[in-house]
């Protein structure tokens, strides 16, 4: 099945692509996502995405995976990017961390307002759905 996908903590926002996939077996689901968006503005707080299938049933914050991106501006001293999912939630979030630091959140500015932003990512999470 498709799903849509979106990017969330913008008042505006134009994409050339948000789709999903997925599939579920069990309390298990495992998604595979592109979003790409051409503009965006009015942007707030850290970088979301949200309309995953199935609500997150996991409080360890386990569900993620490696994200591929393109134009997404990071800290200059990251040297590793993460997904993690939000429990009793539909979202997940960007997460950074630098040599000898620990995990940041990605803030929405991470996106290119006036350029192509793009986000790839697959991975699984628990739900109770």
């Amino acid at each position: 099945p498709i799903w849509t996908t979106t990017g969330t903590n913008f008042s505006s926002v134009t994409y050339t692509n948000q789709e999903g996939k997925y599939t579920k077996i069990g309390n298990i689901v495992h998604v595979s996502l592109r979003l790409r968006s051409s503009a965006s503005s009015g942007g707030s707080g850290n970088l979301l995405v949200g309309g995953l299938p199935f609500t997150v049933n996991d409080s360890a914050g386990s569900g993620g995976g490696s994200p591929s991106s393109y134009n997404i501006n990071y800290d200059n001293s990251t040297i590793n990017v993460a997904t993690e999912t939000r429990v009793n939630n539909n979202q997940f979030y960007l997460l950074s961390s630098s040599d000898g630091g620990s995990w940041a959140n990605v803030d929405y500015g991470g996106i290119m307002g006036n350029g192509v932003s793009e986000l790839r990512v697959s991975f699984d999470y628990i739900t109770d759905s």
